[in-house]
């Protein structure tokens, strides 16, 4: 199944997307200098596609994305 490409799905509103799931690019910062110990946070937002009052009618996730190395090769992702 393709991912939420809007293009290639064809979509002209968020209800399109809907059945498509969705791909999550992290870019996190070093909180190690000299060691890939990295962390990353940030927020996916989504809507129905049909409500134009957005008020109480939003689906909102906050992430939180951690990789240490001393913990292994474990990546740790919390969704709030």
């Amino acid at each position: 199944m393709p991912t939420q490409d809007a293009a290639a799905l064809n979509a002209k509103t968020t209800v399109d997307l809907q059945n498509a799931p969705v791909d999550l690019h992290v870019l996190g910062t070093l909180t190690v200098p000299g060691l890939p110990n990295w962390r990353a946070q940030g927020s996916y937002l989504n809507d129905d596609g049909l409500t134009t009052d957005l008020t109480g009618n939003v689906n909102q996730y906050r992430f939180s994305v951690q990789y240490t190395r001393s913990a292994g090769e474990n990546i740790y992702l919390t969704v709030i």
